[in-house]
């Protein structure tokens, strides 16, 4: 549904090592699993986020679904976000931004719209994410879990030495000034 998180989820997708590709008109689906076969499994992590915005082509999306369903070199996996109507209504007004399907209907209509439409594609979804009462910071932490195979985030910590005549290390974190000790040194903190 629109405005229950694709672009955060998107994120945190590629965070995890998908090639991402945001907006994308269902027409051109094809397109992107043949560019993945050509590459000999050098991209084979791929995620797509696609939404109304491109109305005129929406209606090939279970058809093009379908094809890449019937082609046993592709995994699908169909990850739908949904928020409650209150909710979405509410993030609308926040945002100041209007709906895809906005032509004239309120807010509320062209939420009732969009799930007419979406109803299909929900019922084939492999994982279905309610975002009603979820935060961004929840909801990546939700995608992470699903998508970031066994990996475990870690703090990294950099510590490096530089001299003051040629400036503070502009990504610097934490500086540490020891010159009593001859060696200034900083924290640079990396979260992977």
């Amino acid at each position: 549904m629109s405005g229950s998180g694709k672009s955060v989820a998107l994120e945190a997708i590629e965070d995890t090592g998908y090639f991402c590709i945001d907006n994308l008109p269902p027409i051109l689906i094809p397109k992107v699993v043949e560019l993945m076969e050509s590459t000999d499994g050098k991209m084979n992590k791929v995620a797509l986020g696609i939404d109304l915005r491109g109305k005129e082509f929406f209606d090939d999306l279970i058809q093009k679904l379908e094809t890449v369903l019937n082609n046993e070199s592709i995994m699908l996996r169909i990850v739908f976000l949904d928020t409650d109507d209150e909710r979405l209504v509410s993030r609308y007004k926040e945002t100041r931004r209007s709906h895809p399907l906005n032509e004239g209907v309120s807010v509320l209509q062209a939420i009732k719209k969009e799930r007419d439409i979406l109803d299909d594609l929900k019922g084939r979804a492999s994982v279905i994410i309610d975002t009603t009462d979820l935060s961004p910071k929840e909801l990546r932490d939700r995608i992470f879990t699903l998508y970031s195979g066994g990996r475990e985030e870690f703090f990294a910590v950099n510590v490096l030495s530089f001299g003051f005549k040629h400036g503070i290390p502009i990504d610097a974190d934490l500086m540490f000034d020891v010159r009593s000790c001859r060696t200034p040194f900083i924290f640079r903190s990396t979260v992977l």
